[in-house]
C-alpha cells in the first residue's frame, strides 16, 4: 500500500494535512492541523509528499510533513 499526504488550506487560517491510504481508498485522516496568524494565500505540495511550502502576505514558510 501507499500512503498519501494531502495539504489543504481554509478561510479559517487553518493547514490541514490528511494522510490517504491507497490500499483502503475509503479512509482520510486528519494527521496535522495548525492555524496560522496570517491568511494562507497558496499551498504547493513537493512530488514526495514529505515537503510544502506555505505563501502569506509576508512571509514564505517551508514545512517538513
Amino acid at each position: 500500500f501507499k500512503e498519501i499526504n494531502i495539504v489543504t488550506s481554509g478561510i479559517d487560517r487553518s493547514i490541514r494535512i490528511w494522510s490517504y491510504n491507497t490500499s483502503n481508498s475509503d479512509i482520510i485522516k486528519l494527521e496535522i492541523c495548525e492555524t496560522t496568524y496570517d491568511e494562507v494565500l497558496a499551498l504547493a505540495l513537493h512530488a514526495s509528499g514529505n515537503y510544502f511550502v506555505a505563501s502569506f502576505n509576508s512571509k514564505v514558510r517551508f514545512y517538513n510533513i
